[in-house]
C-alpha cells in the first residue's frame, strides 16, 4: 500500500491511499499517522483495493486510534462497498464517510447562516430622520412633533355645534284660528283666536 500526504492549507491533510493493504507496509503507515494528530484528516480511498488485503484488521485499529487522538472526526471519501461494510461494523462511531474530497472538506466547516438585510421605505425612514422629507411619490403627512421615536399627531377638531331649531312656545301650541265671511251687521270678516277647546254657544230662553 502506498500513501501520499497532501497538505491543504495550514490545518488539513488529505491522505491518498493506493494499492492493497498488506502486512509489509501497514506498520510504516501506522507510524506516519502519529504526525496527523493536529490536522483535519481526510483519507481518499479511490485507488485502494480491498482484494488481497490481509492487514485490514491492523488498518482498522490504526484508524480507531487516530480518531481517539484527534479533536475532530476523521473523514473518508471514495470508499468502496467492501470497506463500507467493515467500517460500519467497527468504526461507525469514530469516522465519517463522504462521497468525495470536496464534501469531506465542507464537513469540517461550520454552516454559514445568511442574513438578509431589508431597507425600510424612504417615506417610513424619513419620520425617524430629523429634517428629512418624505418622497414626492408618497402622500404622507409628517407628524406634528416627534419625541424620541413616538409620533404625536394633531387631534381632530371638535364637531360643529348642532343648529338650534325654534319651536312654538307653549302658549301658542293650543291656539286655533277661525275665519268668518262677515257678520249680520255688515262687519268685515276676520279671524279670531281660540285658546284650548272651542267655547259652546250660549242659548237664551224667549220670555214669550
Amino acid at each position: 500500500m502506498e500513501a501520499k500526504f497532501e497538505e491543504v492549507g495550514e490545518a488539513m491533510m488529505v491522505v491518498h491511499l493506493r494499492g492493497r493493504i498488506d502486512l509489509e507496509t501497514i506498520e510504516t503507515f501506522v507510524n506516519c499517522l502519529d504526525h496527523l494528530r493536529n490536522y483535519e484528516v481526510i483519507f481518499n480511498m479511490r485507488d485502494l483495493s480491498f482484494v488481497g488485503s490481509n492487514g485490514i484488521t491492523t488498518f482498522v485499529d490504526s484508524m480507531r486510534d487516530l480518531a481517539k487522538r484527534t479533536t475532530k472526526a476523521v473523514k473518508f471519501c471514495h470508499v468502496s462497498s467492501e470497506f463500507r461494510r467493515i467500517f460500519s461494523a467497527t468504526l461507525a462511531q469514530d469516522i465519517e464517510i463522504h462521497e468525495d474530497i470536496y464534501r469531506a472538506q465542507l464537513a469540517f466547516r461550520p454552516p454559514q447562516i445568511q442574513v438578509e438585510q431589508h431597507q425600510a421605505p424612504g417615506g417610513f425612514r424619513s419620520y425617524f430622520n430629523s429634517g428629512a422629507s418624505a418622497p414626492s411619490n408618497q402622500q404622507a403627512a409628517p407628524p406634528s412633533s416627534v419625541t424620541g421615536e413616538a409620533f404625536v399627531y394633531p387631534q381632530a377638531p371638535p364637531p360643529p355645534p348642532a343648529e338650534e331649531v325654534s319651536t312654538p312656545s307653549a302658549s301658542h301650541q293650543g291656539e286655533q284660528r277661525t275665519y268668518s265671511e262677515g257678520g249680520p251687521d255688515g262687519s268685515s270678516g276676520g279671524t279670531s283666536a281660540h285658546s284650548g277647546a272651542e267655547s259652546s254657544p250660549a242659548f237664551m230662553e224667549n220670555p214669550d
